[in-house]
Order: structure tokens, then C-alpha cells, then sequence
């Protein structure tokens, strides 16, 4: 694929490579942010079919405005991409916080991501692949 499809918003460059790496076999472009602004910035510029978004971006993010912020702008301003959440500090309220946007269609936790690294497989797959 030529044009950019998917965007990938977290502060740790390992993750940010890890996805773009996996994504990228399956023949996906992918654009990276490391920061809310910055993610805003891509996400104004060019047109998106899915963005993971890191619900925590910085270590003293303990509220997850970061991600959350990136969520709604999305929600408010881009309703053809969807979102999947991943997180290192996942729970069932931020889970059920962020699925209720709608924008929303997947929540991975990234303690566990590599045991279910093929439902994510298929969630990305499902996305890409839907109209």
C-alpha cells in the first residue's frame, strides 16, 4: 500500500516499533507520535482508517488525559478512524471508559499483548478490511 492507512500514538519508541514492524508485514503503511500534539498534528494532515492509540502517554499521566484527549478528538473530528487502545496500566473502568466513545473497537493490554498478539492481528485485519 502507497498511502499512509494507519497511525500509531505512544511515547515509548520499542512499542511505536514493535506495531509499525507488525503492521508493515501485513502490508500497512504507518505514520508514529509520540505525543497528543503531535498525534493532532498527523491526524489533521492526513486521513487515517485506524489509529492505536496508548491510552498513557507519559509516566506522569496517571488520569490518561493523553490518550483519552487523542480518543475524543477522533470521536469529534475523524468518525471514519477507528481506534484501538492499548495500554500498560489496564483496568475494566478504562477499558469500559474508552470502548463507550464508539470510535473505539479494540482494547489490548500490553502486559498481556503478546499472548492475544493474534486477536490483535484480527482486530487490525477486521478494521482494515471493513468499509
Amino acid at each position: 500500500m502507497t498511502d499512509v492507512q494507519v497511525l500509531i500514538v505512544d511515547d515509548i519508541l520499542n512499542w511505536q516499533d514493535a506495531l509499525t514492524r507488525l503492521l508493515s508485514s501485513f502490508g500497512y503503511s504507518c505514520d508514529t507520535a509520540s505525543s497528543t500534539e503531535e498525534a493532532v498534528g498527523l491526524l489533521g494532515k492526513q486521513s487515517y482508517k485506524l489509529a492505536i492509540v496508548d491510552i498513557r502517554l507519559r509516566e506522569d499521566d496517571v488520569d490518561h488525559i493523553g490518550g483519552l484527549e487523542i480518543v475524543k478528538w477522533i470521536t469529534d473530528t475523524r468518525s471514519n478512524t477507528k481506534v484501538i487502545v492499548v495500554t500498560g496500566y489496564g483496568s475494566i473502568g478504562i477499558a469500559t471508559r474508552v470502548l463507550r466513545s464508539g470510535v473505539v473497537v479494540g482494547f489490548f493490554d500490553k502486559t498481556t499483548f503478546y499472548l492475544s498478539v493474534s486477536a490483535f492481528e484480527a482486530q487490525v485485519l477486521e478494521v482494515m478490511n471493513s468499509r
